[in-house]
């Protein structure tokens, strides 16, 4: 017998919910095409489906069917959005979407080539102050769960905020850029 598995899907974004996607098993036995029946031919059983990473199903089988097999999925962080910003010549005050689940938030500037974490809190709003007038600044948010000891990042802006500051209320200017298209949107 030869057969062939197959999910419902094979990537999922992280929403606070265990993933546990819908296997089907074809196959050919005796000549005949025949679909495996969960729980009667084969039972899953899912580790690490529910945070951002690599999922896995594992399929035992059942009766006359025997052995196991593994298929991975995986499970995408999710994207921080709704950046909205006010600020002043030397300020910019950020808030953004919430992410379910989020027991810390990082705000992080792009500076010196490289990005420095400027705000950790639980919050999902901050002011980051001591900016240059006339200056443009990149911005970063990445929101965190912490299980136990350990801390996932479950999402972050799938772009950087870029602002620039002026003295002049009608210089100022929002921009996002596309990290992955290089553009500005």
């Amino acid at each position: 017998s030869n057969f062939s598995v197959s999910l419902s899907a094979s990537s999922y974004v992280y929403d606070g919910t265990a993933k546990k996607p819908t296997v089907k098993i074809t196959g050919t036995v005796k000549g005949k095409r025949v679909t495996l029946e969960n729980e009667t031919d084969y039972a899953c059983t899912y580790a690490n489906n529910t945070y951002p990473g690599t999922a896995t199903v594992k399929i035992t089988y059942k009766d006359k069917y025997k052995g196991t097999n593994k298929v991975n999925f995986k499970i995408s962080k999710a994207k921080i959005s709704k950046i909205v910003s006010t600020q002043t010549a030397n300020s910019i005050t950020l808030k953004w979407s919430a992410i379910k689940g989020t027991t810390q938030y990082k705000l992080f500037r792009y500076d010196n080539n490289k990005w420095v974490e400027v705000y950790k809190g639980t919050g999902n709003k901050t002011a980051v102050k001591k900016l240059k007038a006339n200056s443009a600044y990149k911005f970063m948010v990445k929101a965190y769960l912490t299980k136990g000891k350990t801390s996932v990042e479950i999402g972050q802006t799938s772009w950087s905020w870029r602002s620039i500051l002026s003295e002049k209320e009608q210089e100022r200017d929002n921009v996002k850029y596309c990290e992955q298209c290089g553009y500005r949107i």
